[in-house]
This record gives C-alpha cells, structure tokens and sequence, in this order.
C-alpha cells in the first residue's frame, strides 16, 4: 500500500523493489479487483488487505520526530516515521504570525523547515544586519532518524539564513523525547528549556517563568553574562 501526496492510499503490486519509505512515481493508479475472485477467497483478501490499510493508517498518523524552531516565533513541526508532516504548531502569538494559513500536512519536513525559515525572514524576525539566534531542537523515537533530520536541518539552514559576519548564531541542538515531553508540559519549547537549565546551571535562582517569554538570543546573552560575572568573581 502506498500513500499519495494528496494523503489516498493506493495498493499495488510489489515485485520485491519496494520497501517502506520508498518513494515511487506512478503513471496512474492501479485498483486492485476482487470481482473475479471466488466469495470465500474475495472475502479473506478484503480482509488481509484492510489489516494492511489499518496499521499503514495507524504508522502514517503515529508521531514519530518532533522539531522545534525558535527565533522568538516558536513552532513545532510533528512528523511520522516517513519523514511526513502530521502537524505544524505555532507554540506562541509570533509563531502564528509566522505560520498564518499555510497548510504543511502530507509535506515534507526539509520543505517545512525550508518554508518557515522564509517566512520568518520575510516577516523581520530573521535579519542579517542584526544580532539574533535560531534554534532548531530535534527529537525522534528513534536516534539514527534524529541525527539525520539533524543533518538536514543543519544543511537548510545553512543554505537558507544567510549572515552577515555571523550576525544570526544557528544553534541544532537534540534532545530525547521524554524531554521534549517535559517541556511541552510545562508550556514551553524543548529549545527555550534546554537554554534555561543552562542558565541555571550559573544561576540557580533563574525561574523558567521569569524568562521564559525571551528570546533565543536575549537567553544566550543571559548566559553569557552570568558566566563572565562568575569569572570575574573568581579572579577577584
């Protein structure tokens, strides 16, 4: 059974080429016909073939990686194991400026991460004349998909924040998806989150409430900040 773009499952025949996750173009859709089959054995193949429909519904709609983008605008985009979009979240008031009516389901996670990344800049929330942060966070059910969706984030975003004397820092970090969990919890990005610890890691009296709402690179100065003070308490 095969997905189209469109989200229509079609079955065809494997000749032992096909495995899952490929991806095939088809000159047409080819039904299969039960009309000619005997009753009992029409009915055991609309049978099997329905299981079959069943858990490659169940595969396709189960989420498998979850990225998360922060500028200030923060947006989660859910993912299957075929590296298909389930969802796109906007997780704060610029994240749904950011995403607005755009429709990412069925797409790929490279095309929405390439898409949001423009839109972002288009927006103001990406210049390259100004000092400013994006944090991509990766998570996966399975480690060897997130250091791959890892790869490919790295590439695109490359590709597509352009600097200027690496006025924009890009920061990938991954993270498991009990973290990932924990932070959504708690109304937060896994991105914002895993700065935060590091804050309070030099300052432990830093709540996640009083700093939540800041933005990527207003949190990474924080940090820094705090360690130079820590620096120069030691030296003094």
């Amino acid at each position: 059974v095969v997905l189209s773009r469109d989200g229509q499952f079609i079955k065809i025949k494997n000749r032992g080429q096909l495995s899952v996750g490929y991806e095939i173009d088809l000159p047409q859709k080819r039904i299969f016909k039960f009309s000619s089959l005997p009753k009992a054995i029409a009915a055991a193949a609309v049978f099997v073939f329905s299981i079959g429909i069943g858990w490659g519904v169940y595969g396709y709609n189960t989420p498998y990686s979850y990225i998360n983008i922060d500028i200030n605008p923060s947006l989660e985009i859910i993912s299957n194991k075929y590296n298909r979009i389930l969802k796109v979240e906007a997780l704060n008031d610029d994240g749904a400026r950011v995403l607005g009516n755009e429709k990412f389901k069925n797409k790929t996670v490279d095309f929405a991460v390439e898409e949001i990344i423009k839109k972002a800049s288009e927006k103001g929330y990406i210049k390259i004349e100004d000092s400013n942060a994006v944090m991509f966070t990766i998570s996966s059910k399975d480690d060897s998909k997130a250091e791959k969706v890892e790869k490919s984030v790295q590439s695109i975003a490359k590709e597509n924040i352009k600097t200027a004397d690496e006025a924009v820092e890009v920061l990938v970090e991954k993270v498991t998806v009990e973290r990932h969990d924990k932070a959504r919890e708690m109304n937060i990005s896994p991105g914002k989150l895993l700065l935060i610890e590091k804050l309070q890691v030099v300052d432990p009296e830093v709540r996640i409430d009083d700093i939540k709402d800041l933005t990527i690179r207003d949190i990474i100065k924080e940090i820094n900040s705090r360690k130079k003070e820590d620096s120069s308490d030691i030296k003094g």
